[in-house]
Parts: C-alpha cells; sequence; structure tokens
C-alpha cells in the first residue's frame, strides 16, 4: 500500500510530460494548410482532421476522421533534435499499419541512387 502513492505520482507525470501541446480540428487537408480551424461544436458527422502540436509549434499528429469519428488514418511527423527541420513524415493506416514513410534532410539516401 505504501507504494500506490508513489506509482500514481509517477503515473501522472509521464502522461504530462507526454501530453501534446495543442490540439486543433480542421474540416479538410486545405482548411489545414489555410489555418482555418473548426470549432469542436461544428464536428458533427462530416470528416474532419485533428493535428497536434507539440511546444514548439511543430505538427507532431494528424488524425484523419471519416464519418461519425471514425479513424481513417493518421500521420506522424518527426523532426531533427539538432536543427528542428522537419526529419520523416510517416503515414499509418487505421489499424496502425505504415503505408508510406518519408524521409528528407541528410538521412535520405534515395534521392543520390534517384539522380
Amino acid at each position: 500500500m505504501v507504494w500506490f502513492p508513489f506509482i500514481f505520482f509517477i503515473i501522472t507525470i509521464s502522461s504530462l510530460v507526454s501530453a501534446p501541446g495543442d490540439v486543433h480540428l480542421y474540416r479538410s487537408e486545405a482548411d489545414f494548410r489555410r489555418g482555418i480551424e473548426l470549432p469542436e461544436r461544428k464536428v458533427g458527422w462530416k470528416s474532419y482532421l485533428e493535428a497536434q502540436f507539440d511546444d514548439a509549434g511543430n505538427v507532431v499528429n494528424k488524425y484523419y476522421f471519416v464519418r461519425r469519428n471514425k479513424l481513417d488514418r493518421f500521420e506522424r511527423f518527426e523532426y531533427d533534435s539538432t536543427s528542428g527541420a522537419l526529419s520523416q513524415i510517416s503515414v499509418f493506416g487505421a489499424d496502425s499499419t505504415l503505408v508510406t514513410c518519408t524521409q528528407f534532410g541528410a538521412l535520405e539516401k534515395m534521392s543520390e541512387k534517384f539522380i
């Protein structure tokens, strides 16, 4: 019983650290690119996307929902730890299977072979 408060404290701290900075809703990809947000009360039964941002304002995850809040796919964005530039975009299906993975920057090796 002595361990219960300690374990609860550790779980609470870890969940706060891993929480995204901001979550914004958009009706479409075009609205996301323009920065036109969707109020939560207007989501309704239509398709929308949810974008999670870190504290630096970078997109971390984008979730695409179709009618009735059913997850269609999601994208995960990874950034270089030194420069902060976008280094990888991974697209996953609704069942968390990797669909595509695109790398940018110095770690990307296929462009030299392609050119």
